[in-house]
């Protein structure tokens, strides 16, 4: 199974058209990784029977108990309880939606218009502020069993951290009075951008038309809400900030609230993208994905202690799919190069006389060699004795009449009319 992950993450790597492709002989197209790690039919029948979650425990949708993301949730629950044990994350933090691609069939899948990616899955994710580390995620799937408002969403993502004084910060989607006053009670602060139609907003502070720079502000306790007119009108909730003509919570907002940004520009580099009828596969090679970047990011942070340089992406990820493997996968010039697709010198070839004629007499057949250097050359090779050009030799794998000379020749290189 490692072998089958590592080969996952090379696809996302090195970009083909069709999964075939990896394992072709092409000499335009050919990488010996795949071919060395797992014969491609394996790879292939993995692929089709993967599964994660056991079928056998499945509840039909009329179920109370049924489980829309049944397929995936093992994975999920699993990768939760890893990110947190690995890494805990600095103070500043901060919960925006991921989105996996997915155009099929779901009825979980949803529509957002102001993303990259319009059409899929969408991922609630807590990321660390500075490093995009994602320490929890939450996958969106109407399930009736829990509460999708997302002021429940968010203290079910920040229930790990609660009562540690972290300051979260937040868009316009998720944040409101409410949520302020219940993450107060748990010593952590938040900060983020709010819609004035919201609940618990002043509506005074909306009257007035603005001019840019002007500023303005409410408070109730230790709630703050500032009304800021830069280029356009941004309103926001904070407590934990003094005002200044320009407020230093806008300037904290904005160096803070691309966690999740950032993860997914990771990602975007090395995504494992490819067609399926199987909803989860979507999700879960997209988490996949995810793991090398976490990788990658802990590895950094590490070397940051240190005081040594940080580690692409690309090299982690070309060592990570290296030592997921246990056989030899090193690079070979040799064997490596456009030469390799070649049967007849990759392959083990060997000499036999002609088939006799249906007659009972003996036969013989035109040199390949020689036929084809005389083509090029005019004269035939020198290496060949025969006048005529024929043989009483052949190789019954190529199918082509050589001389005894010219059988080493035929096998042993590309341009064997030289």
């Amino acid at each position: 199974m490692r072998e089958f992950i590592a080969i996952c993450i090379h696809i996302g790597l090195i970009t083909k058209l069709t999964l075939h492709d990896y394992w072709t002989r092409h000499p335009g197209l050919h990488s010996s990784y795949c071919s060395k790690v797992m014969d491609r039919e394996r790879y292939l029948s993995i692929l089709a029977f993967f599964h994660i979650a056991d079928n056998g425990t499945f509840l039909p949708a009329d179920n109370p108990d049924h489980d829309p993301i049944h397929k995936i949730r093992p994975f999920i629950k699993h990768l939760n309880i890893k990110f947190k044990e690995v890494y805990e994350p600095r103070q500043d933090i901060c919960i925006d939606e991921a989105m996996v691609p997915f155009k099929g069939l779901s009825k979980f899948k949803v529509f957002m218009k102001d993303k990259p990616t319009k059409w899929g899955f969408k991922l609630y994710e807590l990321c660390e502020s500075g490093t995009g580390y994602v320490y929890n995620l939450e996958m969106y799937c109407a399930d009736k069993r829990i509460s999708n408002k997302l002021v429940d969403v968010t203290m079910r993502l920040m229930e790990p951290l609660l009562n540690k004084g972290y300051k979260l910060y937040l868009d316009n989607y998720y944040c409101c009075p409410e949520l302020w006053t219940r993450l107060q009670r748990h010593r952590t602060m938040i900060v983020g951008t709010c819609r004035k139609n919201r609940v618990g907003m002043p509506r005074d502070l909306f009257v007035e038309r603005q001019r840019q720079g002007d500023l303005d502000f409410r408070r109730k306790g230790q709630l703050i809400v500032t009304r800021w007119f830069d280029k356009r009108e941004l309103r926001e909730i904070q407590g934990c900030y003094e005002l200044k003509q320009k407020p230093l919570s806008v300037i904290d907002y904005i160096r803070n609230m691309s966690g999740v940004d950032h993860s997914d520009q990771l990602i975007s580099y090395f995504p494992i993208r490819r067609k399926s009828q199987k909803w989860w596969k979507k999700p879960f090679f997209h988490l996949l994905t995810l793991v090398s970047i976490q990788t990658t990011i802990i590895l950094n942070l590490h070397k940051k202690q240190h005081g040594r340089p940080a580690t692409n992406l690309a090299a982690v990820v070309k060592d990570l799919i290296i030592a997921l493997v246990d056989k030899d996968v090193s690079y070979d010039a040799e064997q490596d190069n456009v030469n390799l697709p070649l049967a007849r010198i990759r392959e083990r070839h060997f000499i036999k006389l002609c088939p006799e004629k249906d007659g009972g007499g003996k036969s013989r057949r035109q040199c390949k060699v020689c036929v084809d250097r005389a083509k090029k050359t005019g004269i035939s090779a020198q290496e060949c004795k025969s006048k005529r050009k024929v043989s009483k030799f052949w190789c019954p794998k190529c199918k082509v009449g050589l001389c005894l000379d010219c059988f080493e020749i035929y096998h042993t290189k590309v341009d064997y009319t030289r």
